[in-house]
């Protein structure tokens, strides 16, 4: 063996050197023979480096680069995962918004529900809610509940085409539209009735609103007034051979019980034809009382003037509805010996005539003759009519 305890003093001999070297030669082959097992989850060894990331050895060890690569797919992992996780925090986040929109749903509808219950429970409780359908409402003079549920969308409320002004009391207002029909209350049309009986026309308040207005206008009243009457007889015209011809005068409002005419001016009350001498011709002159526009008539004045020219001046002319009595004074220029005419009778008349109404006096012209035709001064007559 070779000397360890080497001093600054020692010699050093041949055998020294030879034994170190001898030393070193062993301790080369030691070395040569030493065996390292392979390394092992229980025994330190030899151990295989590996690039693979995807290896399940335990007996290979990872390089770097094997390293890198796991490191690299471990952080795309965590950008995933950390995506994955805000994306699960926003779904739980709106999933819970959803839940409190069904639970407050649910509540409106009158159903208790919480956002502590679980989705499985609410949905129960959806599920539970009444399908309606189509609901039709029809309007009444209470408020009308929506029945709870869900509706189809085709429901609707019911319109009346009579909800117009014209048929709701004046003032009041129907679902927005404002009424303007009046009427009038009980207590009112007694009232009017009433009213309508003291003027002599019996009425009830049962009569119809049209009814009562039919008696209001049949009503009669007095009254009285003046009409001048200014047609001078200067126009011709022809009659033919049984024709007549009504030339109105005054128009008399309803209601009268009497009316006078007198004549004034120096024509007077002047009417009747001019022509040759002809035998076998007859002109008739009225003067009539009748409705305006009517056929019927009332008979007041008749003149027959035969195949000469005759003119006569009416001088007054009055006439009492209830008596139907008439009297006239009559001026005849055209014959000295009957220089005025006087008379008084009961007027005659064809038809009926409604005094109720308003009246029309006219003269009636009728011409009756052998040829067919005849020309003739239009009857004239000025004046003045009082009524009453």
């Amino acid at each position: 063996m070779a000397k360890t305890d080497w001093t600054l003093t020692d010699t050093v001999k041949p055998d020294d050197f030879n034994n170190i070297g001898r030393e070193i030669n062993q301790l080369r082959t030691d070395v040569d023979h030493i065996e390292v097992p392979p390394a092992s989850l229980t025994e330190a060894g030899i151990v295989q480096l590996s690039n693979a990331t995807n290896s399940t050895s335990e007996a290979q060890a990872a390089t770097s680069k094997a390293v890198k690569s796991a490191y690299d797919a471990a952080a795309v992992a965590q950008t995933t995962a950390n995506a994955a996780n805000s994306a699960a925090a926003a779904a739980f986040q709106l999933g819970n918004e959803r839940k409190a929109e069904v639970v407050a749903a649910l509540v409106a509808w009158g159903i208790s529900a919480s956002t502590s219950e679980s989705w499985d429970s609410l949905l129960s409780k959806m599920t539970a809610i009444i399908n309606r359908g189509a609901q039709v409402i029809t309007p009444g003079t209470t408020n009308r509940a929506i029945p709870a549920g869900y509706h189809n969308g085709s429901g609707y409320v019911v319109g009346e085409p009579n909800l117009i002004a014209g048929n709701l009391p004046k003032d009041k207002s129907f679902f927005g539209i404002v009424g303007a029909l009046e009427r009038m209350t009980t207590a009112e049309k007694q009232a009017i009735a009433a009213a309508i009986t003291g003027k002599g026309v019996a009425a009830s308040a049962s009569d119809t609103n049209t009814v009562l207005a039919q008696k209001i206008g049949s009503i009669q009243t007095k009254t009285y007034g003046v009409i001048d009457i200014n047609r001078p007889g200067t126009s011709e015209t022809t009659l033919n051979r049984g024709e007549a011809k009504f030339t109105p005068l005054a128009q008399l409002p309803r209601g009268i019980s009497f009316f006078s005419f007198r004549a004034t001016g120096t024509e007077l009350g002047s009417f009747g034809p001019r022509g040759s001498e002809e035998s076998g011709y007859i002109l008739r002159t009225y003067v009539i009382l009748r409705n305006v526009g009517g056929s019927a008539y009332i008979r007041l004045l008749n003149f027959n003037f035969y195949g000469f020219t005759y003119f006569c001046n009416l001088i007054s002319l009055n006439y009492e509805i209830s008596s139907n009595m008439v009297s006239i004074v009559v001026k005849n220029p055209g014959n000295d010996s009957v220089n005025y005419f006087f008379s008084t009778g009961i007027a005659e008349g064809t038809g009926t005539v409604d005094f109720a109404q308003p009246l029309e006096l006219c003269f009636r012209h009728y011409m009756w003759i052998e040829s067919s035709s005849y020309m003739f001064i239009q009857t004239g007559i000025v004046g003045r009519l009082y009524y009453a």
